[in-house]
């Protein structure tokens, strides 16, 4: 039976050999899922490169003495500027957060509605990836899927 062997060839002679890629990035925390009261530090709209889509993603704290980071994540359509529809669910979030009043005609639904505000937000598991695949028990992550109301400043 034969035995298989990894190696990383590299053009230059005098460079060390490398064992692999490193990680860029610390992965998305896991929590349990249910309702929390959250606070909004940041917000960032975004051209995701992959999905060719515009992204909105809100970076909240919760916890004992804020130290649980949770991210939320809104799709923002495709087209040359950011839109949301009626049923969006950015939309949806920024009217939570606006204190309930709706936009009006041609206003800009800014990011920054969010920030420095404490919202009761609904955290749960992202279980599929962008293809719609099942992630692996180790890939799981918690996002936030809801902004229910907003509580605080």
């Amino acid at each position: 039976m034969a035995t298989a062997t990894a190696t990383a060839v590299n053009l230059r002679p005098d460079a060390p050999e490398i064992d692999g890629p490193i990680s860029d990035d610390a992965p998305y925390p896991r929590y349990e899922p249910g309702v929390y009261e959250a606070f909004c530090i940041k917000s960032r709209i975004y051209r995701h490169p992959l999905f060719r889509a515009w992204k909105c993603d809100l970076q909240f704290v919760f916890g004992e003495n804020n130290q649980n980071v949770v991210f939320g994540f809104f799709h923002l359509g495709t087209g040359d500027q950011p839109h949301v529809g009626r049923q969006s669910q950015y939309r949806r979030a920024w009217i939570v957060a606006n204190d309930g009043q709706q936009p009006k005609k041609r206003q800009t639904l800014s990011k920054r509605v969010f920030v420095g505000k404490i919202f009761r937000v609904r955290i749960a598991d992202t279980v599929k990836r962008s293809n719609g695949s099942q992630m692996g028990a180790g890939e799981i992550y918690s996002t936030v899927k809801e902004v229910i109301e907003k509580i605080g400043p």
